[in-house]
């Protein structure tokens, strides 16, 4: 898959700007499928009615069955792609408490999407690290910057280790492999010693 813009109906509405950009990847050769990636809220305040040339994909942590209707009206023709399915979020300067999510609800919303033939992508499934001053801001609802830690709560942290919710989900889709033959998952490596060198 090759994903034009991101999130573009965060900040624009100009359906040629992305039907050029369509056009072009097209004319110098690019055969792979296209597809979006936004919010749900902002496809509802701002479509543009790209389905003719890109598969529509959406970002979100909880998203229920009405959001995932409205998904399948504008791509009707193909399953539904959660692109970005967050299992946290990031951490931003002046706010000392660390970005969490509730590992059980996530769980859910993986079960839901699995059961009805949905396709996902963890973001993040492990956390980074942005160093020097590649960390970034946000700018929506008001200017905040983003920590150089990227943990974003992952299923993996920044180590490489594994968490209580890399577990939980490791075990969703054992039993989701299992129902289809596939009777195990590969064994999971132990986590690495650490040390504090002062």
């Amino acid at each position: 898959m090759f994903q034009v813009e991101n999130e573009y109906l965060s900040y624009g509405k100009d359906s040629n700007h992305v039907k050029l950009l369509l056009y072009m990847f097209r004319k110098y050769g690019l055969k792979e499928l296209i597809i979006t990636s936004d919010h749900e809220f902002d496809w509802r305040n701002k479509m543009l009615d790209l389905s003719k040339y890109a598969l529509h994909t959406i970002n979100g942590d909880q998203l229920d069955i009405r959001h995932m209707e409205f998904v399948k009206s504008q791509s009707p023709h193909f399953p539904i792609m959660v692109m970005e399915l967050w299992c946290g979020w990031f951490d931003v300067w002046k706010n000392r408490k660390h970005q969490t999510q509730d590992s059980r609800l996530l769980n859910q919303f993986l079960s839901f999407l699995i059961n009805n033939g949905s396709s996902f992508n963890l973001y993040m499934f492990i956390g980074g690290t942005n160093f020097g001053f590649t960390n970034g801001a946000i700018n929506i609802t008001k200017y905040e910057v983003i920590t150089t830690s990227y943990d974003y709560d992952a299923p993996l942290t920044e180590a490489g280790d594994t968490t209580p919710k890399y577990f939980l989900i490791r075990e969703l889709l054992l039993e989701f492999y299992k129902s289809i033959g596939i009777p195990y998952l590969p064994e999971v490596p132990p986590n690495l010693p650490k040390g504090n060198y002062g």
